[in-house]
């Protein structure tokens, strides 16, 4: 069985349709003044990337697969999530340096191994049930969910690109103040930026609506430290045993 990678990288594009190489008008008065759009963007995409550790919550669409679910990574390679993919089940993932550990629901498990034997999948799924996979992120087969875990990775999505930026309202993201910044995507999608106005300007949420790839992603907790809690031995599944 191969475990394939949801496309988790999606939820962070809808930032570059909001890309400062177009800028809608001078800099205004409020929050950032002075700033126009593009420039309040720019500044809190090299604030974010910044960050040493960060938590999202995700609600995204890719190809038409539809991915839930909390992420909490670190730039020492710690990680924990928890991932539901509409019709295909969920996945826990647990990374810690280079070792990876992954547990999925009996459901994750039948949508990974379509096409296998009946009795090969039961077979499967049995041993599986309530077990962590130990593996590397130097494995093939898990190398591309292992990366959703790599905040680096995870950041290079934060790529500039044409488009206006309209600054908007200041409003509320997670209890904190936050300044609206939109934008209109390639696909005709309606696109979010909300980016903090005290303390240091970072992204609080990215949202896309309409087009082809609706999605949110919230974003707190940076610089905290990540809870990480390596299974016990006798909650691995001993696959050379």
């Amino acid at each position: 069985m191969k475990l394939q990678r949801p496309a988790l990288s999606v939820a962070l594009c809808a930032v570059a349709v909001l890309g400062p190489a177009a800028c809608s008008g001078g800099g205004e008065d409020g929050p950032f003044s002075g700033l126009s759009g593009a420039e309040v963007l720019d500044k809190a995409l090299k604030t974010t990337k910044s960050a040493r550790s960060v938590t999202m919550d995700l609600d995204v669409t890719s190809d038409a697969n539809r991915i839930t679910g909390r992420v909490s990574l670190d730039r020492d390679a710690r990680c924990n999530a928890s991932l539901s993919l509409a019709g295909q089940g969920s996945v826990d993932i647990i990374k810690e340096g280079r070792t990876v550990y992954l547990r999925s629901d009996e459901a994750f498990v039948r949508a990974q191994s379509k096409g296998d034997p009946k009795e090969q999948v039961d077979a499967v799924v049995k041993v599986m049930k309530g077990k962590w996979i130990k593996s590397s992120v130097s494995d093939a087969d898990i190398r591309d969910l292992a990366g959703l875990c790599d905040l680096d990775e995870l950041f290079k999505n934060f790529d500039e690109d044409e488009g206006s930026v309209e600054r908007g309202p200041v409003t509320e993201a997670g209890g904190a103040k936050a300044l609206t910044l939109t934008g209109k995507g390639a696909d005709g999608s309606d696109n979010t930026a909300l980016v903090a106005t005290e303390g240091r300007p970072y992204l609080l949420k990215l949202a896309q609506k309409g087009g082809d790839e609706p999605s949110t992603v919230v974003f707190g907790d940076y610089n905290e430290a990540v809870d990480v809690r390596v299974p016990d031995r006798k909650e691995i599944l001993d696959l050379e045993g």
